[in-house]
Order: structure tokens, then C-alpha cells, then sequence
């Protein structure tokens, strides 16, 4: 985060995987300031590394963490997957109040195909 006129303003810098792993190529990187004069990521912020998106997507303006998966029906089909990941997550909306699984593809076919029957 950098402080500018009284607010927090959350930072995040995409840089080369090269220069990901060490903090102190990170911490010479250089800044120029508003007055033409240079310094040092390392002199003016801690640097914490975290994990994270590279992009957000969305989906009707929501945010939106997509998995994929290719099945090898051999090994296991793709509907007991899917009942593994209910097992897992089928309460995340409980646990996790905003969050929520939403299925596409056969998965939602399938669940269309349903309802339609009802």
C-alpha cells in the first residue's frame, strides 16, 4: 500500500519471475519522484510478497475465479468430481458469505436438463 493524501492506496507490481524471487532486485528498483529525483523501492516500502491473480475476471459484474479441469474418464468420471467437489464446497456460502460455486458447461446442461423436467 503507498499513503497519498491521507489515503491507502493498495499497490501490486507484475515484474519477470526473475526478479520475483529476489527481494533485493526488488528493492532497487527505481522510482522517480515528482521532482525529477530517484530513489529505491527498498528506501520508501517493506516489501511482503503474497500469491495472487494475475487478472480479475467477471461474470455479470461479479468477480470470478475460474477452474478447469480435464477429466480422464478412466480414472474417474466427470461427475464424481463434480460430487467431490460438492463434498469439499457445497457449503462454501455458509462457511463464506458472497462466495458460491457455479458450474458451466455439461455440469450446468445437466442441471438445465433437470430442471426442466421438474
Amino acid at each position: 500500500q503507498v499513503n497519498w493524501r491521507n489515503k491507502r492506496i493498495p499497490v501490486r507490481l507484475i515484474y519477470p519471475q526473475s526478479i520475483r524471487h529476489s527481494n533485493f532486485q526488488l528493492e532497487q528498483l527505481p522510482i522517480t519522484l515528482d521532482d525529477g529525483r530517484t530513489i529505491y523501492l527498498g528506501d520508501v516500502a517493506k516489501i511482503e510478497k503474497s500469491r495472487g491473480f494475475d487478472s480479475i475476471r467477471r461474470r455479470d459484474m461479479e468477480r470470478l475465479a475460474t477452474i478447469t479441469a480435464d477429466v480422464d474418464a478412466n480414472i474417474i468420471t466427470p461427475d464424481e468430481v463434480v460430487n467431490k467437489i460438492d463434498a469439499a464446497f457445497g457449503d462454501i456460502q455458509e462457511r463464506f458469505p458472497g462466495y458460491r460455486l457455479l458450474y458451466l458447461g455439461s455440469k450446468k446442461e445437466a442441471n438445465e436438463s433437470i430442471a426442466g423436467m421438474k
